[in-house]
């Protein structure tokens, strides 16, 4: 497997042995995180970010600097929040994915590490339910802010496996799935790293729309249009 950062139609197919599951992300992967984050922070702490979007992980430039070194703890002040974590807007492309991906017989898990907390996981799932049906996930499955995801990588049938960190995409090639990373406004400097370069990347989900078509699951009578 060789990547340069270009878009995954422009990548070979998608290996042949993997299952008809298909592995993302929840937050900047199916959910538009950042910009209700943003609104959030300047309606409940009165501070406004420095720019639309972050350009780091740790919102550094973004949060002003009173309040950078407090980023995972507003994080999970915000996802604490039901009547705003609970109702994120789909990332562009997400719905037409799933829509694609279900039609065709993929079976779709959520690997999301926003919070444990029953509160959190409740307000997660029905805006999941909410914006891309009730049966579009067979499985959610949760960890805490910051957590590996290695060991449920592991779990899970060699698949095609989508988030925006870099680490955690390693994570599910060393679990043994095919791992392509999402770009997103905080993750963009890393994707010309030396580091990273040999990683998948794509613009949006949208952008595995040509190789879903490719490996549509067999014993399946019906297509992709």
């Amino acid at each position: 497997m060789s990547a340069t950062g270009s878009p995954i139609s422009q990548i070979p197919e998608l290996p042949d042995d993997l299952s008809d599951t298909i592995l993302l992300d929840g937050d900047d992967v199916v959910f538009d995180y950042c910009p209700a984050f943003g609104r959030w922070l300047e309606r409940t702490h009165g501070v406004a970010p420095l720019s639309p979007r972050p350009t780091s992980y740790n919102m550094e430039g973004w949060l002003p600097e009173t309040h950078q070194p407090r980023a995972s703890q507003l994080i999970a002040e915000f996802n604490s929040c039901p009547e705003w974590f609970g109702h994120l807007p789909p990332t562009p492309g997400s719905v037409e994915f799933v829509r694609l991906a279900k039609a065709a017989g993929f079976r779709l898990r959520m690997l999301t590490a926003c919070s444990t907390s029953a509160s959190v996981r409740s307000a997660r799932t029905e805006n999941a339910a909410r914006i891309f049906g009730e049966d579009a996930f067979d499985e959610i499955i949760f960890f805490d802010l910051g957590a590996s995801k290695l060991h449920e990588l592991r779990k899970q049938p060699r698949s095609l496996w989508v988030d925006d960190l870099p680490k955690h995409v390693r994570s599910g090639y060393q679990a043994g799935h095919y791992g392509v990373v999402v770009t997103a406004s905080h993750n963009r400097s890393q994707r010309n790293c030396r580091e990273h370069q040999d990683l998948p990347w794509i613009s949006s989900l949208a952008d595995l729309a040509p190789a879903l078509k490719a490996r549509q699951p067999s014993g399946l009578s019906h297509s992709l249009a």
